[in-house]
């Protein structure tokens, strides 16, 4: 008879060892969940509008548009032009102390100043850690002589 090129027998299998892992079946997986998460991050960052899409109206629907761009452009240089006109007289409020151009002044001196300004000039308080009562009697006073003025931030 002739010879069979068979290939031998695998080595009978020994109970203590533990049989050989199957490799590339976890890895697989891996990239499989990897790609399901990456592909649902990218269709929640599209229905949040950040590529454009979203949740928003068409761009071109709004109210405004390119005119609405146009009058803030006009209406920001005429806040310019009347601030240039603006004339602004600047009292600051430290503790019960009043300061008018520079200097210490009772609250007295300040009005008789201001009331001698020009109608066009608002008068600007700045607080620098005013007492309740100081500020109270210089917006009073002011009221009561019928000058306007705002409140600013000392910075």
């Amino acid at each position: 008879m002739s010879k069979n090129n068979h290939p031998a027998p695998p080595p009978p299998h020994d109970p203590k060892q533990k049989p050989p892992k199957k490799r590339g079946g976890g890895c697989l997986l891996l990239i499989i969940i990897l790609l399901i998460l990456i592909i649902i991050a990218l269709m929640l960052l599209n229905y949040l509008g950040l590529f454009g899409g979203g949740l928003g109206k068409d761009k071109n629907s709004g109210s405004g548009g390119e005119s609405s761009a146009a009058s803030v452009t006009v209406n920001e240089s005429q806040e310019e032009t009347t601030d240039e006109q603006q004339q602004y007289a600047d009292i600051t409020v430290s503790g019960d102390s009043y300061i008018f151009e520079n200097s210490n002044s009772k609250l007295e001196d300040i009005m008789t100043s201001v009331k001698g300004l020009d109608s066009k000039t608002v008068v600007r308080i700045k607080d620098q850690d005013a007492s309740f009562n100081a500020m109270d009697d210089l917006k009073k006073a002011l009221d009561d002589a019928g000058i306007s003025y705002s409140e600013v931030s000392s910075n």
